[in-house]
């Protein structure tokens, strides 16, 4: 869900800011590097369901637990 993103994106933000080492700090950077650059794409898929390269089954109910 969109709740979700935001809570990743929380996530990865808190890493970046509290952590002490590089590693921590970089942890999160896929998951921004993502949204920065494929937003559009995330959100096609949460909203519409769909895929818009044309690559995923979008047949199935995904869940992310976290």
């Amino acid at each position: 869900s969109m709740q979700d993103i935001e809570t990743l994106q929380s996530i990865s933000k808190n890493l970046y800011e509290m952590s002490n080492c590089g590693l921590g700090q970089t942890a999160g950077a896929p998951l921004r590097d993502i949204l920065t650059h494929f937003r559009a794409e995330v959100d096609a898929h949460i909203k519409l369901k769909v895929c818009p390269a044309g690559v995923c089954s979008m047949s199935g109910q995904s869940n992310l637990y976290l």
